[in-house]
């Protein structure tokens, strides 16, 4: 890990406000400073209005060429 992300991971808000918060809040507080971006984590990040960053799936970058083999495909059948 980088000297930024344990940073970050260790990074925490005032005594006083985590003692205000319920338990739950304290875990989503958590899960938000974690580096994933991915399953429970991003659905805990986007509800709680971070911003993600896009997907970098193979899928986005694939879609032209699945619709390009689409298209041949039906025009050959």
């Amino acid at each position: 890990m980088t000297k930024n992300a344990l940073k970050r991971k260790r990074g925490t808000p005032p005594s006083w406000v985590i003692a205000a918060m319920s338990t739950k809040r304290r875990n989503m507080d958590k899960v938000l400073r974690s580096l994933s971006n991915v399953g429970y984590i991003a659905l805990v990040k986007h509800r709680l209005g971070s911003k993600l960053k896009e997907s970098s799936s193979g899928r986005n970058r694939a879609e032209p060429l699945l619709d390009l083999t689409t298209e041949i495909i039906r025009t050959e059948k």
